[in-house]
């Protein structure tokens, strides 16, 4: 649907072989963080996924990942920039994953 998976540059979306068939947001680490921080996530099939950072009045920050992924475990680093590359303030953040009809938030909080 999205076609292929996108990140930020310099950014990885790696697989940490983690089960399929479960679907999981996990706490991201660490959490507070500055100035980057590392986000967990199981996808039970492959398929098309997003994740996605919103400010807590839900406007987009930054989409880190919209594309095709493999089930199982995926982490995904966010360096607190938005989409054009600048730092974001201090405070608290939503990630939203949304893969097929499955979907998880969680809060962040970005200290500097």
């Amino acid at each position: 649907i999205w076609g292929q998976a996108i990140v930020g540059v310099g950014d990885v979306v790696s697989s940490t072989g983690g089960t399929a068939g479960a679907f999981a947001l996990h706490p991201n680490v660490p959490n507070p963080f500055n100035p980057k921080t590392e986000i967990r996530f199981d996808l039970r099939a492959s398929g098309a996924a997003r994740l996605a950072v919103f400010t807590a009045e839900g406007r987009l920050v930054r989409t880190l990942v919209e594309g095709r992924l493999a089930a199982g475990g995926h982490v995904v680093p966010w360096n607190g920039r938005d989409d054009d590359g600048r730092e974001v303030a201090s405070g608290t953040y939503v990630l939203r994953l949304v893969a097929g009809n499955d979907a998880a938030t969680r809060k962040v909080v970005l200290a500097k």
